[in-house]
This record gives structure tokens, sequence and C-alpha cells, in this order.
């Protein structure tokens, strides 16, 4: 079978504060959202995080579509075939996250794009899943380099695990 979701959010302050409360944000990355990244480690934006912070990457701004193609393997065994594309932005531009800000003359080029292969064993009352992912386009590296394809790019595999399916 073949499954997809397009998931796109928009969050606004409606109190006096100018920013959403912490927990309201949204991120991307991890076992049930884009499987290339870690868990809250994509954007916001073009936002190229310096090697010695390690900061959750959350935005106020987002948008995910997923494709995956399911099918048997043998008994309760299952196997897919995915690809997850998307990214989270801040509304305004911030001193902390440069380049996190949307931006409709930029933010396509913005849009992270990774691939992979999962592994589910099917219990009927529940499902685990293996998925092998690989980040194919990472927007936080400089325009021109930006695919794995392109020179000097390692490839990078990460390997999630997950109860239940991804969406």
């Amino acid at each position: 079978s073949l499954a997809s979701r397009i998931a796109v959010g928009f969050g606004i302050p409606l109190t006096t504060s100018h920013s959403l409360p912490y927990e309201k944000y949204f991120y991307l990355g991890g076992a049930n959202s884009m499987r290339g990244w870690k868990f809250r480690s994509l954007g916001p934006g073009s936002y190229n995080e310096p090697d010695t912070l390690t900061t959750d990457k959350i935005g106020e701004i987002s948008l995910e579509l997923n494709l995956e193609y399911r099918f048997p393997i043998y008994k309760f065994f299952r196997g897919a075939v995915f690809a997850d594309a998307g990214n989270v932005w801040l509304r305004k531009q911030n001193s902390l996250f440069p380049g996190g800000e949307f931006k409709i003359n930029r933010f396509y080029r913005e849009i992270a794009l990774d691939a992979g292969l999962g592994l589910r064993v099917d219990f009927e009352y529940f499902l685990v899943r293996l998925d092998w992912a690989v980040p194919l386009k990472n927007p936080s590296l400089p325009e021109g380099s930006r695919w794995i394809f392109d020179d000097g790019n390692k490839l990078k595999v990460l390997w999630n695990i997950g109860v239940g399916y991804p969406f």
C-alpha cells in the first residue's frame, strides 16, 4: 500500500506575549517525522548551528510531507521504502537563529529531503519498526553544497526504532 501525509502548521501567540509557549513550537526529526534527522535537529530554515552547541531546533511554521510504500515480506515481517520532506521556520527574524525566518522567496530552497528503508514486525496488536534513513538534502549547509551528491558531503545514516506506523 502507499501511505502519504502532508502536515502544515502555523503558530501565533494569542496572549500579550510575543512568543509561543515552548511546548507549542513545531519540531521535526526522529522516528515519526523526518527520519533522516535526529529528534528536534532540523531547522529552523537554513540556520547552521555551530558544532559546540546542541539546542532544540524549533519553529513557529512547519511543513512536512511523507510518502511511504509498505509491502509484505514474509508472514509477520513487512517492509517499507519512504521519502520525507520538510522543515520548520520562525515567523520573524531572530539574531540567535540567522537564516531561520520564513521568507516566501526562499523557503522552497530550505526544504530538507531524506529517504530510506524500513523493516516492520507486525504482531497484529502492535508493530515494531526499524528504519534506516539517509538525509539527501540538508538546508543548513551553504547553497551549492546542500545535496548529498555535492563534493565533500559525507553519507550520514540514521537508524530509528519505533512502535506503530510513523503516520
